[in-house]
Parts: C-alpha cells; sequence; structure tokens
C-alpha cells in the first residue's frame, strides 16, 4: 500500500475500507480485527475511518489505532443507526440543503437522525459525501458554506 502511494509520490493520510466492506466490518467483531491486523501490518500512522458504534471503533480503540469517527451526510439511517439499503427509495439524500442541515446537525449537536426521527448522541470526526451521488459538487459546494461557518 504504501509503496504504490509512494511510487505515485501521493501521501496517505486514512484508510477505509469501502462499501460492503465497511458495512460488514462495522458488526463483526472478527472482520473488524482482520481490518486492524491490516492496518498494523504497515506500520504508519493512518487514521481509521469507523462507523460511529461499530466493532471497527471498539476494535480500533482497544489496539490503539488512530481513527475517526465517520457520519454519513448524504445517506439516511435506519432506526439501529445502520445506513439505509440503497435499494430503498430514500437511502440517499440528494438536496444539497438538506445534507447541509443534516451536517450541521452532526457537527454542531453531535446527533444522527434515523430515517423515523430516532436521535442518537454521536461523536463524529469526519463525514463522507459519495461521488457517486449525483448532487456531490453541489453538495460539496454547500458543506464550503457550511465549514466557513466553523472557521
Amino acid at each position: 500500500m504504501s509503496v504504490l502511494a509512494k511510487l505515485e509520490d501521493v501521501e496517505l493520510n486514512h484508510i477505509k475500507p469501502h462499501g460492503a466492506l465497511y458495512n460488514m466490518a462495522a458488526r463483526s467483531a472478527d472482520l473488524a480485527n482482520l481490518i486492524i491486523d491490516v492496518v498494523n501490518f504497515f506500520k504508519e500512522d493512518l487514521i481509521l475511518y469507523v462507523p460511529f458504534g461499530s466493532q471497527m471503533e471498539r476494535k480500533a480503540r482497544e489496539a490503539g489505532i488512530p481513527f475517526a469517527v465517520e457520519a454519513f451526510g448524504d445517506r439516511n439511517y435506519d432506526d439501529q443507526f445502520r445506513l439505509l439499503s440503497r435499494d430503498l427509495p430514500d437511502a440517499v439524500i440528494t438536496d444539497p440543503s438538506a445534507v447541509r442541515d443534516n451536517v450541521a446537525r452532526m457537527i454542531r449537536k453531535g446527533e444522527v437522525e434515523s430515517i423515523s426521527g430516532k436521535v442518537k448522541k454521536v461523536r463524529v470526526d469526519t463525514v463522507c459525501i459519495h461521488g457517486d451521488n449525483p448532487k456531490a459538487v453541489e453538495i460539496a459546494r454547500e458543506l464550503c458554506q457550511l465549514n466557513s461557518q466553523f472557521s
């Protein structure tokens, strides 16, 4: 991993398992441990991005791995505060102002709201916006304006 980055003159900052692997490791202690082992293998100061309240968060804390708790600004959560399946019509939030308001709540109040209105207190260190969201560029612009309010 770091060899490829060095060949391309790129500095790595973090590791984030992608998609289904990320979601499975959020629930599976065994898979979370495997990811921790991979991070340890590279012996670099890389931050592991983890979902809040997940097995990956617990295992990273136990292993002393630097981690950042991630929330998803452009996705809805179910009542167990897992990402709503993309098979469902309301899984992805495409309205840039709704994403901005969602992220503002995460930052200001430390809260995530489920699709049915349940609220969970969370620590959020980083927010993911999906590049395949059809409004990703507009969402990024909205979040840049939001960021200026916190600077």
